[in-house]
């Protein structure tokens, strides 16, 4: 891909960039920003393609355990003597 001159802008309190049309990210609204020394890094927030979540199983999905209340765990610390 040939490079793209971006225009920088102040909105609000935040500098701000207007992608070129090449560059845009269709349909998103939110991603995620990360820097590698001086270059900054745009990523689409859902970047699984749809068909990845139409190719699951049921048998694929794995239930989260469940996990007891906090005021049900007990201090590890409980009834000890000094």
């Amino acid at each position: 891909m040939a490079r793209a001159v971006a225009k920088l802008f102040k909105n609000g309190g935040s500098q701000a960039v207007r992608l070129p049309a090449n560059c845009r990210f269709a349909g998103a609204t939110e991603v995620y920003v990360r820097r590698e020394g001086d270059v900054v890094i745009l990523e689409p927030k859902d970047s699984w393609p749809a068909e990845f979540f139409e190719s699951l199983r049921p048998e694929d999905v794995v239930e989260r355990p469940r996990q007891r209340p906090l005021r049900e765990w007990k201090s590890p610390l409980a009834g000890r003597r000094r």
